[in-house]
């Protein structure tokens, strides 16, 4: 269950750099025309307890390591606020560390259209969480700042795909 998976148009961008951490993966691109380096750093939060700690670790030291403009998205498998979550039963503890990482690393959260959740358990009375989200630099959105994140039907998957479009 879970895992991350990315890919990268070479008609686009070259890849100069890739690293597989734990629970993220990301890449050092440059764009064909332009010349612009970025990175595309994709996230697989853990759902166990015990690992939460180690994963906004690991998301803390890729971004405020790095010192290109970055997007980071995927499964962080945590909420930001209650009314993430359909039952509003939600982990304060969890909750308010995962937000303090995000500000403490200076990340913007792009705005979602599409479906208010992003996971649903797929019951037949569902508990519904945005679980999938994508933030951004402000170096990488000085130079893309008119990108676009739309929450896609999700089809045969627990997940909304999350579709990124960019304009420079």
């Amino acid at each position: 269950s879970g895992g991350l998976l990315m890919g990268a148009d070479q008609n686009l961008v070259t890849i100069l750099n890739e690293v597989k951490g734990e629970f993220c993966h990301y890449l050092d691109l440059q764009n064909v025309t332009g010349d612009f380096t970025w990175r595309l750093v994709n996230v697989y939060g853990p759902i166990q307890e015990d690992k939460k700690s180690i994963f906004l670790q690991e998301v803390r030291e890729i971004v405020s390591q790095c010192t290109l403009p970055l997007i980071i998205g995927g499964d962080f498998n945590l909420v930001r606020k209650v009314e993430d979550k359909s039952s509003g039963n939600v982990n304060i503890r969890w909750m308010q560390a995962f937000n303090d990482t995000i500000d403490d690393i200076s990340l913007k959260e792009l705005h979602r259209g599409g479906s208010r959740y992003t996971w649903s358990n797929k019951q037949e009375d569902p508990i519904q969480n945005v679980l999938d989200r994508v933030f951004v630099s402000i170096f990488w959105e000085d130079h893309y700042n008119l990108v676009t994140v739309y929450s896609a039907t999700r089809v045969g998957f627990d997940h909304n795909p999350l579709v990124v479009s960019l304009v420079e």
